[in-house]
């Protein structure tokens, strides 16, 4: 028998932090290797919960994408539509939880641009599947093809696509391109994650309930707005509602939101909810609310360790489980 499954496109990347928690990028002399990029870490939370996972990718013939490559399907994260290429690098950053968390990308091109639309096959997605992307490959070419045509592909076939963007503006050439970019692919997903910053970003509108108004179109049927520490918004086509979720003593919040959007979509594929069936599901708005709180858990169960692949744990200690 079948067994629906996810598929989580784009960047990964190996980032290296400081040994010490909290050390400074200037200060450090010793660091740790720690896998990253949304995709990854959303496919390291769904298989957490049971998911079928399946990676799309493309890493750099080199000793981080080999490890990168040996690590995932030994967390249970199917490689077949992973590839490794020696013409760039694997993505290798340095990141700190000092100084409001640093980021420092050395290296201008990486593989993981470089996966082609000649990549991507028909047969990697079927009905009942979901795809889930973020934008950073939309920043260049040809990874931003590649990401339209799955996107496209997986519309043709039924499946549910889930999109959270995850902007970094540093990663693209202007912020009107990537704003641009994000709003012409936002239609096509059915799940959309934001921060309340990039809702603003987007729409260059302050008036929330204008901004979501002008968001919420072609094929969204709900939309998730994270509020940092302070809990989320969700808005479906019948309903609107604030769960509020007090965060205190974060260690790590790298990965806490790829955990939330890991523990939804593996829940979706549990219940067996197709694109087709996503409307009736999201209208029993009790039953919504119980599940975003147990990925609201789960978030924060993660964001309470250090390391985002990592941090990702089942549920044990959560205050509710998956049903």
């Amino acid at each position: 028998m079948r067994q629906e499954k996810l598929l989580a496109v784009g960047e990964a990347h190996l980032a290296l932090v400081p040994e010490e928690a909290y050390e400074s990028l200037k200060e450090a002399n010793e660091y740790i290797r720690e896998p990253g990029g949304s995709p990854v870490n959303v496919s390291r939370a769904a298989t957490k919960w049971g998911a079928r996972v399946e990676y799309a990718g493309k890493l750099g013939k080199d000793p981080f994408g080999d490890y990168l490559a040996r690590l995932l399907p030994e967390c249970e994260i199917g490689t077949s539509y992973l590839s490794q290429t020696h013409l760039a690098p694997t993505r290798v950053l340095f990141r700190s939880q000092a100084d409001g968390g640093e980021r420092l990308l050395i290296q201008s091109s990486s593989a993981d641009r470089l996966l082609r639309p000649d990549d991507i096959e028909k047969d990697w997605i079927d009905y009942g599947d979901i795809t889930y992307f973020s934008s950073q490959p939309l920043s260049q070419s040809p990874s931003r093809g590649a990401i339209e045509k799955l996107v496209n592909i997986a519309g043709e076939k039924g499946a549910i696509v889930a999109f959270a963007p995850q902007v970094n503006l540093d990663e693209w050439p202007n912020e009107t391109l990537a704003r641009e970019t994000i709003l012409y692919n936002i239609p096509y997903a059915h799940i959309l994650i934001i921060s309340e910053e990039e809702l603003k970003f987007f729409t260059e509108k302050e008036d929330e309930f204008l901004a979501i108004k002008k968001l919420f179109s072609g094929k969204t049927k709900c939309m998730i707005i994270m509020r940092g520490n302070k809990g989320i918004t969700y808005v479906t086509e019948r309903d609107k509602g604030n769960i509020r979720y007090a965060m205190e003593d974060i260690v790590d919040p790298a990965g806490m939101d790829d955990a939330f959007i890991g523990y939804l979509l593996s829940d979706l594929l549990k219940q067996q909810v197709t694109a087709d069936q996503l409307t009736g599901y999201l209208m029993d708005a009790f039953s919504l609310e119980e599940r975003l709180v147990k990925a609201l858990d789960y978030r924060y169960k993660t964001a309470r360790k250090r390391g985002s692949f990592f941090a990702m744990t089942d549920g044990n200690g959560l205050s509710a489980s998956l049903s």
